[in-house]
C-alpha cells in the first residue's frame, strides 16, 4: 500500500506561503488545498462561503455569523466555528488517508491526527517586507498596511489557539521554519521536496505537471 505524506504550511501574513504550497503541490503532482476546505465543511453546514472572507474573521480570530445573509441566528459564534472545524478536520483526514497533499493554513497541522504522516512547516518574513506586500497588493497606505499585518498575524494565531493548538509561529511547534527573507520561493520549494521524499523513503518524480493549480493563484 503506497504510504501518503501531508504538507501542512502555516504561515504569517503576506509571507508568500500560500504561494510557495501551491508551487510545492504542483512541483510534486500532490492535491493542494486552501481556505476551499472550510469553504466545503461550511457547505456541508449550509453556510455561505462569504462566512469565510478575512473581512468576516473577528479579533478573536473567529468567524463571525453576524453578517446579513448568512441565516444563523440563534447560534454563536463559538458553536458555528467549532462546527466547521469539526467537518473541516473530517474532510482533511479523509484526504490525508487517501492521497499526499499539501494543506496551506485552516489550522491543519493542529487538528489532523498524529497518526498521519505529516511535514508540519511555518513560513515567516520580515515584518518590512510584509507591509510593503500588503501595500502592493491591497493598496494600502503604510500605516494601515502595517496595522493590517498585526490584525491579521493576531487572528491567525488565534484561529490556530481555538482550533486546538499553542504556539502559532514558534519554531519549535514545527517540523521546519522557512525565512523568506533569507531564502527564495525556489530554495524553499527544494528544501520541502527533499524532506517529502524522506518522508516517503524515495526520491518522487518531480515538475511533470507545473501550473495544473493557477486558478487557486
Amino acid at each position: 500500500m503506497e504510504k501518503n505524506t501531508v504538507i501542512t504550511i502555516s504561515r504569517e501574513y503576506r509571507s508568500g506561503g500560500r504561494q510557495i504550497g501551491r508551487r510545492l503541490a504542483e512541483y510534486l503532482d500532490i492535491g493542494y488545498y486552501d481556505k476551499k476546505i472550510l469553504e466545503a465543511a461550511a457547505g456541508e453546514l449550509g453556510l455561505s462561503p462569504e462566512f469565510f472572507t478575512d473581512s468576516n474573521m473577528n479579533a478573536a480570530g473567529l468567524f463571525s455569523i453576524g453578517v446579513p445573509g448568512l441565516g444563523l441566528s440563534g447560534l454563536t459564534d463559538l458553536s458555528v466555528n467549532a462546527r466547521v472545524i469539526e467537518k473541516a478536520t473530517e474532510l482533511m483526514t479523509r484526504i490525508a488517508r487517501t492521497e499526499s497533499a499539501v494543506f496551506v493554513g485552516r489550522a491543519a497541522d493542529a487538528v489532523l491526527d498524529p497518526g498521519i504522516r505529516k511535514i508540519t512547516v511555518f513560513i515567516r518574513q520580515d515584518f518590512d517586507q510584509r507591509v510593503e506586500a500588503c501595500m502592493r497588493e491591497e493598496g494600502l497606505s503604510r500605516r494601515k498596511a502595517r496595522l493590517r499585518v498585526r490584525e491579521m498575524d493576531d487572528k491567525r494565531r488565534n484561529f490556530v489557539r481555538f482550533a486546538g493548538k499553542e504556539g502559532w509561529g514558534q519554531p519549535e511547534q514545527y517540523d521546519v521554519v522557512l525565512d523568506m527573507s533569507r531564502i527564495s520561493e525556489d530554495q524553499a520549494m527544494e528544501t520541502l521536496a527533499r524532506l517529502f521524499d524522506e518522508k516517503q523513503g524515495y526520491e518522487t518524480l518531480k515538475g511533470g505537471y507545473l501550473n495544473q493549480y493557477d486558478h487557486y493563484a
